[in-house]
């Protein structure tokens, strides 16, 4: 007899893209041990949330009453965007010599720093709370500079004379500019006391949680109790595809989270600014989103609130 000749796999039905994708709830997972009880006791045995600790915040200063001036690495593109970039030049490199603005340096006190501050600049967006800004994150210069810098340049003609402008005398540059970027979320301690028991998001519980997962990564990595081949196995603190904490700050008025800053936004904004993902471009997505959510498996913990709005 002649061999049979494969038949093409029969096409499912198709869904038009107007039609609704249908949503089932399940009452408890079916691996739940008790899924066969009643919802009632099931609920019971289930919802035993596990505290995470207290969050250990460090204290910090934002130091208020006078500007800083601050050392930048040189970039020909934000000269340009400066009406003044003087330039100095130390330990060989270039730099200009930027301005942080009154109440714009947060230092903190802990001696984990190393001589590490942070410079909040721009606002991103609001959060219930306060706000998040963009920040970089300075490095303290062990021996203060003293530079002169030349005056501004004045377009006011009546301002030309022969006379030789004279420069200026900017006293001990503490700081210097790194290229590290950081999202800084300064929640209000008021807002926290007076609104936090009206509000379903619990600033301190977030940053409890984020502290959890940042020392159960550190404490963990590469020793998850994972086979050889397991594709998890080489997750570190710099490739978990969570965000992690870099500092947790407080001073009487704000509670300040520290995390790097995401220069490609939210996945969501990726989304809205295309109409279909290929399919390398989702399996790429798809494996950070997974990776992650495989962390906080191993770790303990449950997301319940994933959503491409929180995925950066």
């Amino acid at each position: 007899m002649p061999p049979e000749t494969p038949s093409r796999p029969r096409a499912g039905p198709r869904m038009m893209s107007n039609t609704p994708i249908p949503i089932i709830n399940f009452r408890t997972n079916s691996d739940f041990p008790a899924s066969k009880l009643p919802a009632s006791m099931c609920m019971e045995l289930a919802d035993h949330l596990v505290p995470f600790d207290d969050a250990e915040y460090s204290s910090c200063t934002l130091l208020k009453g006078r500007a800083e001036r601050v050392l930048i690495p040189w970039d020909d593109h934000l000269a340009k965007e400066m009406d003044y970039a003087p330039c100095v030049t130390h330990d060989g490199v270039d730099y200009m010599v930027g301005t942080i603005e009154d109440g714009g340096l947060l230092v903190p006190h802990h001696h984990q720093s190393g001589g590490r501050a942070y410079w909040l600049q721009s606002k991103l967006h609001n959060a219930i709370y306060g706000q998040v800004r963009y920040g970089t994150v300075l490095q303290k210069i062990h021996e203060p500079l003293q530079v002169m810098l030349p005056p501004p340049p004045s377009n006011d003609a009546s301002s030309s004379s022969s006379k030789e402008p004279e420069w200026t005398s900017v006293k001990l540059i503490k700081w210097m500019a790194t290229t590290e970027a950081v999202a800084i979320k300064e929640m209000s301690w008021e807002h926290i006391r007076s609104q936090g028991a009206q509000l379903a998001e619990d600033p301190i519980k977030e940053v409890g949680a984020m502290q959890y997962l940042q020392n159960w990564v550190n404490a963990n990595a590469n020793h998850q109790g994972l086979s050889a081949d397991d594709p998890h196995r080489d997750i570190t603190p710099e490739n978990n595809h969570i965000m992690m904490l870099m500092d947790l700050l407080s001073d009487d008025d704000h509670l300040y989270s520290i995390t790097p800053f995401a220069k490609h936004g939210r996945l969501l904004d990726i989304i809205e600014g295309k109409s279909r993902f290929s399919e390398p471009e989702a399996r790429y997505w798809m494996r950070q989103i997974l990776t992650g959510l495989a962390v906080l498996k191993n770790a303990g913990v449950t997301h319940r609130d994933m959503s491409p709005e929180i995925a950066w």
